[in-house]
């Protein structure tokens, strides 16, 4: 019998020890997973802050009387350089329609639009039209 006893035993404790490790599976699992979530949102983060840090310096660039602020002379200008059109092609704006952004950013109409204005409106440009763009522009159209 007391051989049978310590088979018993190992057997016992072998299916404890295995049910240990799928509980730790499970939690790693669970903790892996989050933290890729998180680092996806991390990194949608940075990158819309590198892409605004980028796209401040080239309208600093642009801002020959440091004014913080855009004309569309200067906002035109710039945006003929081959560096500018490249970057802004990147993005999915089509540097040769720079009078119809400037123009949609230029909310008051005073030829100037500041340089922090640019930087929001160029953001809210990039890309394609959503379903949503579509909707807000139905909406303020039956307005």
């Amino acid at each position: 019998g007391e051989i049978y006893f310590q088979l018993f035993s190992f057997y016992v404790a072998f299916c404890v020890v295995g049910m240990f490790n799928v509980v730790t599976g499970v939690f790693v699992d669970s903790a892996v997973c989050t933290r890729t979530q998180d680092e996806i949102v991390q990194g949608y983060i940075e990158e819309m802050k590198g892409m605004t840090m980028a796209i401040t310096s080239f309208l600093k660039e642009a801002d020959t009387d440091n004014s913080n602020s855009l004309s569309f002379d200067e906002f035109q200008r710039h945006m003929q350089e081959p560096s500018v059109k490249a970057y802004f092609n990147g993005l999915d704006i089509d540097p040769d329609e720079s009078k119809v952004i400037f123009t949609l950013l230029d909310s008051d109409n005073s030829g100037d639009v500041q340089i922090e204005e640019l930087v929001n409106g160029t953001m809210k440009l990039k890309g394609y039209a959503t379903k949503l763009d579509m909707m807000a522009l139905m909406y303020d159209y039956t307005r």
